[in-house]
């Protein structure tokens, strides 16, 4: 996948220790030593998962979420103990939740490899497959200012999010707002800052803040995390037909209160669990096959309301190193860091 201006190949071995990487497209200005930091932070390599499982298993909560997350971790095993938060660019990561609403992941995967190769700077090649850089939100500019952006990005597809992403680009330059600079900030002006965007809601704005800002704690809550939560927190939360601010900031508090400063990791989890038909109770099995079969259509079009955050779509690299290929690296993921 694209890192930056560099395309990068990984490898993790059988036991989930060690990740190797290689240099497929380089970057001639990144230093082999900012690579391996930008892959660390990129994985968030300093958050010890070992350690917060180990936490969160003796809090001895006895609340439903909390043995949703105790039945998740039994059934996944490794995949779900060790499954990671990315720490995203923070243009990349809004921009490409700009285009997930009302959304499946195919299609997102579509416009956004559509949007690279129209705006974002070539890197190179490699078995045929042309890589590109993000667009960067000066280019961005420069056509939204000088051109007809939002007319382009139809074309390619975007529909009425092409508006929003015009917009959003306008937006963030004519107020110099720094993104970057949210990193760690309070959550409050993370998202006023966010939900003032252009087709920016309260559920896109923590997924970019949990994503690529270092707000932890947050708990984006999409259809899939709302049906977690009407099974858990039934009795707890009052749920109307459509989900209010209030119920949405119960739904927040609840998973902090039982896993604190990094509940937004567990909800990646449960989330997780909910997209590939993982469930740990009969009864959730039971809810949620009625809850299909009661309109396909309905569950079709609500499951493509939230999509993970999604990297351009990885193309298998050759097996055979290409000319410009650079020496295989080892990312270092101890018990510490695993």
């Amino acid at each position: 996948g694209v890192l930056g201006r560099q395309v990068v190949e990984l490898k993790q071995d059988g036991d989930g220790g060690t990740v190797q990487y290689r240099v497929v497209v380089p970057d001639a200005s990144a230093s082999a030593e900012a690579t391996e930091a930008a892959l660390t932070q990129y994985f968030n390599l300093h958050v010890d998962v070992s350690s917060l499982h180990c936490e969160w298993l003796k809090s001895g909560s006895t609340t439903e979420l909390y043995r949703q997350w105790r039945g998740v971790v039994a059934a996944g095993g490794e995949r779900c103990v060790y499954l990671r938060v990315l720490r995203q660019d923070p243009h990349e990561c809004l921009f490409t939740f700009l285009c997930t609403q009302n959304n499946n992941v195919a299609r997102i995967t579509q416009m956004v490899d559509k949007f690279c190769a129209a705006y974002g700077e070539a890197l190179g090649e490699v078995e045929g497959t042309s890589w590109h850089a993000f667009p960067t939100l000066e280019r961005l500019g420069a056509e939204a200012f000088s051109g007809d952006l939002e007319g382009a990005l139809r074309g390619l597809g975007f529909g009425y999010r092409a508006k929003f992403v015009d917009g959003t680009v306008v937006s963030l330059l004519e107020k110099r707002t720094d993104l970057m600079s949210l990193r760690g900030g309070a959550y409050a002006d993370v998202l006023e800052v966010l939900t003032a965007l252009p087709g920016v809601g309260r559920k896109v704005a923590d997924c970019v803040a949990l994503f690529s800002l270092d707000q932890h704690q947050v708990t984006p809550i999409d259809v899939h995390v709302l049906r977690i939560a009407k099974h858990c927190l039934a009795g707890e939360v009052d749920f109307k037909k459509t989900l209010t601010p209030t119920a949405y900031n119960a739904v927040q508090a609840a998973f902090e209160k039982d896993f604190g400063p990094y509940a937004g990791w567990v909800h990646s989890m449960l989330f997780h669990a909910e997209m590939t038909g993982l469930d740990t109770s009969t009864k959730r099995q039971q809810q949620r096959a009625k809850s299909e079969g009661s309109s396909s259509s309905s569950s079709s079009s609500s499951s493509s309301n939230a999509s993970p955050p999604r990297k351009r779509k990885a193309q298998r690299l050759p097996k055979g190193p290409p000319k410009d290929v650079g020496k295989k690296r080892t990312l270092k993921a101890t018990a510490k860091n695993a």
